[in-house]
């Protein structure tokens, strides 16, 4: 019980700074617990080792229900890539180093894969706070998480059973495969049909999530296999829960919970290393994946198709390092082999560096400064003398709809979508003309001569991108710019532009508005 409240007591400060910082909790609890290490309370290491692991459970069960297959699906391409290339190369270069300061080769490994794969938790976190969940490159992220996840479930697995021979991996790889099936098995065919004969409500919900939970884990001890594999593959197999939304959010404080008590509970286990050598080659590790990772991902992803400013957003929230490596490194200590616990604290140290710079670095000042300076940026070449014509921004859902009486009026209309699909299903009707990019790459308006347009519609999915493109044409074309919430409207309003509230978008009482007014608007430029 004393365990118990001491790690309640450092995780809800460590929770507590955190939001007054506005920062993830995530290192703060690790950082808690390495303090703490240090104070000389009398902890036992059993009693750590079962918080650890009833941790661990919570913790990859979240991870496995925030991966959704169907949201890159249509990205394979680029995630495979990213995924691949990501991996591998970080890997590499992390063994390297790790190995030229003094690691023997086996344990060089464990920082390395640390490098080479990313925090599905906070990346998506970023996502869901920055509200990009639905944008190209945040399926990218998702694509690249679940295929890293996937590839530390396997290498767990070999981990603890290389040990015991050939044909126990083997063996252990066999079982995952086959707990993966089912998984997949469940999330495509089991849960459609058994919620079409269930009346459920909040407890019901939660009542299948932990019943879901404990049948995978009791499932992987069937298989001889690490509990936290079936903990995934739980998580995975409700991936796609119909109506997930709740049953996350039915999840959240619990799992929160789990959360805290498993990161502090780490810490607390691994402790501070004495040596300033230690701390030295964390940092070593942490800056090779701050600045590589971005630099690699955003290369890669822009080669595959993702715009510049994509490119670069989903490289900078890749640079940190995986929930995973921590729970890999604690199995590696566990296991036979037996990793020293000052190379667990190495990883612990490491992820607190990457998962704090994370956040500071995902935002859009931090990207537009970075395209200023990206060499091999994709400039489109627009050879045009256009004026008077109107410019769409991102086509959007209703873009069609909104397109269609300038199309009439004989009006040249310039599309601009990030999306490959849309672009070249316009450029098909050849009513307009469409390029694919960025719609807020100041360069591109540019060369589009966007000063010049009558008028100018930004249907992006955020306004911050809106209020850039209204700064850039600096009240020289009227601008309708798309937002989602009253307040961002306001925003919009004060830069002059023109804000139209997403749900009316699509409304026949606005279009009527729009056809009227924004035509006289319209006309007064020609």
């Amino acid at each position: 019980m004393t365990e118990l409240l001491l790690l309640l007591c450092i995780a809800g400060t460590g929770l507590g700074l955190a939001r007054k910082l506005k920062l993830p909790a995530i290192p703060f609890w690790i950082s808690g617990g390495l303090i703490a290490g240090q104070l000389d309370w009398s902890v036992k290491t059993t009693h750590l080792e079962q918080l650890l692991e009833m941790g661990l459970i919570f913790l990859v069960f979240a991870s496995g229900m925030e991966l959704n297959p169907s949201r890159f699906k249509h990205q394979w391409s680029i995630v495979w890539r990213v995924s691949f290339l990501q991996f591998s190369i970080l890997v590499g270069i992390g063994w390297l180093v790790a190995f030229g300061l003094g690691f023997t080769p086996r344990e060089a490994c464990y920082p390395a894969v640390a490098m080479g794969t990313s925090s599905t938790l906070l990346a998506i976190r970023l996502l869901i706070q920055g509200r990009k969940m639905y944008e190209p490159f945040a399926r990218m992220v998702i694509g690249v998480l679940l295929i890293q996840d996937l590839l530390m479930i396997l290498l767990v697995v070999v981990l603890v059973k290389s040990n015991l021979g050939l044909l126990a991996t083997i063996k252990g790889l066999g079982g995952t495969i086959v707990l993966g099936a089912i998984a997949w098995f469940v999330r495509q065919y089991f849960w459609t049909f058994f919620l079409r004969k269930f009346d459920s409500d909040e407890e019901s919900f939660l009542l299948i999530l932990l019943s879901t939970m404990f049948l995978f884990v009791s499932a992987s001890f069937y298989f001889d296999l690490p509990l936290i594999v079936g903990a995934f593959f739980g998580g995975l197999s409700l991936s796609s829960f119909p109506i997930q939304g709740l049953a996350k959010g039915v999840m959240t404080s619990l799992s929160d919970f789990f959360f805290a008590l498993f990161f502090t509970a780490l810490g607390l286990y691994a402790g501070i290393p004495l040596s300033i050598y230690y701390w030295l080659q964390a940092a070593v590790f942490a800056a090779i994946v701050v600045i590589v990772t971005p630099i690699l991902v955003a290369l890669i992803a822009e080669r595959a198709g993702l715009t510049a400013r994509h490119a670069i957003e989903g490289g900078i929230l890749l640079a940190q390092t995986s929930e995973f490596a921590l729970v890999l490194g604690l199995a590696g200590h566990l296991s036979e082999s037996g990793l020293p616990v000052e190379r667990i604290s190495q990883i612990a140290l490491l992820s607190v560096m990457t998962m704090t710079i994370t956040p500071v670095l995902s935002n859009d000042r931090v990207t537009h400064w970075l395209l200023r300076f990206h060499p091999f940026r994709n400039r489109h070449a627009v050879n045009s003398e256009w004026k008077n014509h109107v410019l769409v921004l991102g086509f959007g859902s209703a873009g069609d709809y909104v397109i269609q009486p300038f199309i009439e009026r004989g009006d040249l209309v310039v599309v601009v979508d990030e999306d490959p699909a849309v672009v070249a299903k316009l450029q098909a009707k050849g009513k307009v003309t469409a390029i694919r990019g960025d719609g807020a790459d100041r360069a591109l308006l540019d060369q589009l001569h966007a000063r010049k347009s009558r008028v100018i519609l930004a249907s992006m999915r955020r306004t911050e991108e809106a209020a850039g493109v209204l700064k850039y044409v600096d009240g020289a074309a009227p601008v309708f710019a798309r937002v989602f919430e009253p307040e961002d409207g306001e925003r919009i309003q004060s830069l002059g532009g023109i804000p139209i509230l997403n749900s009316m978008a699509s409304s026949e009482a606005f279009m009527s508005w729009y056809q009227t007014i924004g035509q006289d608007i319209c006309n007064s430029r020609k």
